[in-house]
């Protein structure tokens, strides 16, 4: 069955700008992928974000990688200063280490230095952390309600933290110059912050090679085909197919904080949807193998033209409970149709399909017929039952004369499946016909060992054809 286009949608891959595709000597060397991503961040000495053009720094990648999952490091390749791809060469080797993956907890740790503001005695310094974080997440990580720190160094505020995208280092104002002198001597305090800002988590999916179009095959070659490229599809890149196939469009979502809720999201779009918005199927969380939750989210919308206006609306971004959030329309793949020429129907005259009915002996050789003939086969026999065959069965009739793209076999050519027929038929004849001085093994086969043969048959036979014989002349 052909499909319908719309089961047929597929999403384009978003891939991060900073994720390094894999050479393509590495790609067709492995059969399976995973993609790891999380890894603390390379820092120089200064404590500035590391180079990934370093060839020391991405060996420091592959180093952590492989002593984390236990993969040489001839099988890891680094995407960025923070993820790599591991190539396996076989099934069972992915699948293990995927699955005992999931039994770890993934977590590696990069030290926070603490240090005193020099220009003012009521802030605290901070290096070596995420360049990634926040100052809102940061507020909200540090120092939390309910807890011993927050009780004495909270609550943090957004205002109080002084941090910017891409920078490793945070200034944090606290309440007083005497918590700051109280920090800086507390191990208790250094021991928090390590736990707080210097593990980091470590989250892994599955990769693929993308897939893209060859050809097509099947009948009429309306089926496309697909090749395997060099590029890598990580989970996560694109919404998934029932999700993307049940809504006329979606909206991707990255850097959302993770205690962002459905309930707060469906709230949010609400008012570019016309009907309510369902809290679950219209929200789809990207999770890693170990189903812990990314910073991405795919939102899918019912009717035509409202992802669209979610996109004019917000141009690129937009501000999520205080939070900058990347907007991304998914794009879909265009969806591949045959595009084999149709030939023209036959316009055959009558007198041409007369004697393409009546004149079968063409597709017969003579020396065939001649056989049969003296064997005592009537031919008119032959034209009846060749003829009823036509009539009885649209495979020798109809659909054997139709265009080749409404055709089974498409490479055949006009009228040939009945050349097939008739030319099995007349060799059937020539292998089974038997006579009573040479029935044959398969007329002998009908009676049992040292059973007598009975060969009256032939006697009735020739008497009913000729019945048939005076029939057709009457």
């Amino acid at each position: 069955l052909n499909p319908h286009d719309d089961s047929r949608r597929q999403a384009k891959p978003d891939r991060p700008l900073n994720r390094r595709n894999p050479e393509p000597e590495f790609v067709k060397a492995y059969m399976r992928f995973i993609y790891v991503s999380g890894l603390p961040p390379l820092f120089d000495e200064n404590g500035e974000l590391g180079d990934f053009d370093n060839p020391l720094q991405r060996q420091e990648v592959v180093k952590e990688v492989s002593q984390l999952f236990g993969v040489p490091t001839i099988s890891i390749s680094p995407a960025s200063t923070t993820s790599a791809f591991i190539g396996f060469d076989n099934r069972d080797a992915f699948w293990k280490m995927y699955n005992n993956g999931l039994e770890k907890d993934l977590v590696l740790e990069k030290p926070v230095r603490l240090a005193a503001d020099e220009e003012n005695a009521d802030m605290i310094v901070l290096s070596y952390i995420d360049p990634f974080m926040t100052a809102k997440k940061l507020s909200k990580t540090l120092f939390k309600a309910n807890t011993n720190f927050g009780s004495i160094y909270g609550p943090l505020t957004e205002e109080a933290v002084d941090k910017k995208i891409g920078s490793t280092t945070a200034r944090i104002k606290l309440k007083s110059a005497k918590l700051v002198e109280a920090a800086l001597e507390s191990s208790a305090f250094n021991e928090y912050l390590q736990k707080t800002l210097g593990q980091y988590r470590v989250q892994y999916f599955r990769a693929k090679r993308e897939l893209f179009h060859s050809g097509f095959t099947g009948p009429n070659k309306f089926s496309p085909t697909y090749t395997k490229s060099d590029r890598l599809v990580v989970n996560g890149d694109a919404p998934s197919d029932n999700f993307l196939r049940d809504h006329a469009g979606v909206i991707h979502l990255r850097n959302v904080d993770e205690w962002v809720t459905k309930e707060s999201l469906t709230q949010f779009f609400q008012p570019f949807s016309k009907d309510k918005r369902c809290l679950n199927s219209s929200i789809e969380f990207v999770k890693c193998a170990q189903g812990r939750r990314t910073d991405k989210v795919y939102i899918g919308f019912d009717r035509m033209g409202e992802a669209e206006s979610v996109r004019d609306h917000f141009r690129g971004r937009l501000d999520l409970n205080g939070t900058a959030v990347r907007v991304r329309y998914v794009k879909e793949k265009n969806i591949i149709r045959s595009r084999t020429i149709r030939e023209e129907r036959l316009d055959r005259p009558e007198e041409e399909l007369l004697a393409s009915l009546q004149d079968w002996k063409r597709y017969v050789s003579p020396e065939d017929l001649m056989e049969l003939e003296a064997k005592g086969i009537n031919t008119d026999a032959l034209g009846d039952m060749f003829r009823t065959l036509r009539y009885r069965n649209y495979s020798y009739g109809a659909l054997d004369w139709s265009r080749r793209d409404e055709r089974f076999e498409d490479m055949s050519e006009h009228g040939g499946n009945m050349k097939k027929a008739m030319s099995y038929a007349v060799e059937m004849l020539k292998q089974t016909h038997a006579t009573p001085e040479d029935p044959g093994f398969l007329f002998k086969g009908m009676f049992m060992e040292n059973e007598a043969i009975d060969f009256d048959i032939f006697a009735r036979e020739e008497k009913r054809i000729e019945e048939l014989r005076k029939r057709r002349n009457n």
